[in-house]
């Protein structure tokens, strides 16, 4: 299990990531966002330090229904020892990266947020049976 924790009302949690094999992980505090589908949009201006690497561009949309175009890496995350890959937006200004729903399904992860009570945790996430 991994813990975060709050900045004011954002739900935070450290993850490692890099962008090629060959580039050691780097830690990165992210923003979990449960209103993006996507795997990871990371500040443009990381993306060296990181290993990321751009490959190709991906229209966006937002959730204010605005569009733009973004370089897309191929990024590498790790949290406690689970490792998955998937694609890292690169974003021109963000505060903190942001961490998306596909992160979770891609580490099988689930996530466990209690403003109240200050939680903010990732676990393994049982595996899916067939309910009939």
């Amino acid at each position: 299990m991994a813990t975060g924790h709050f900045e004011e009302f954002d739900p935070l949690i450290e993850i490692q990531l890099t962008g090629a094999s060959d580039h050691p992980a780097r830690s990165l505090v992210c923003l979990v966002d449960t209103g993006s589908t996507g795997f990871l949009s990371v500040p443009e201006a990381s993306a060296e330090r990181l290993g990321l690497v751009p490959q190709d561009t991906l229209n966006i949309e937002y959730a204010d229904g605005s569009t733009a175009n973004r370089s897309m890496c191929l990024g590498i995350a790790s949290i406690n020892g689970t490792q998955g890959q998937g694609v890292a937006a690169l974003e021109p200004s963000l505060k903190h990266p942001l961490l998306g729903i596909r992160f979770l399904q891609v580490l099988g992860l689930k996530l466990l947020i209690d403003q109240r009570n200050g939680i903010v945790e990732l676990s393994p996430s049982p595996e899916q049976s067939t309910v009939y």
